[in-house]
């Protein structure tokens, strides 16, 4: 897994709903859980999401079985 960029807040989150995540708005953060298997993420809401929490999304998706390249098209 090679992919470490910053994306932007719109761009993950968009990505995520297409990817199947259901999203809930908190007060401060975004969760993310994966319809399939149960697996969840928080995600901040800044316009510039940190590599570090796109790395985890991107770590989900590959467990979930998505290829590097659909995952960048979709998130950054």
């Amino acid at each position: 897994m090679s992919l470490c960029f910053v994306g932007k807040y719109k761009k993950v989150i968009n990505g995520l709903k297409h990817f199947g995540f259901y999203i809930k708005e908190g007060a401060k953060h975004t969760k993310a859980e994966c319809i399939k298997n149960g697996n969840k993420t928080t995600i901040p809401r800044h316009n510039k999401v940190k590599r570090e929490i796109v790395r985890g999304v991107c770590k989900l998706l590959f467990e979930k079985g998505f290829d590097e390249a659909e995952i960048k098209k979709r998130l950054d």
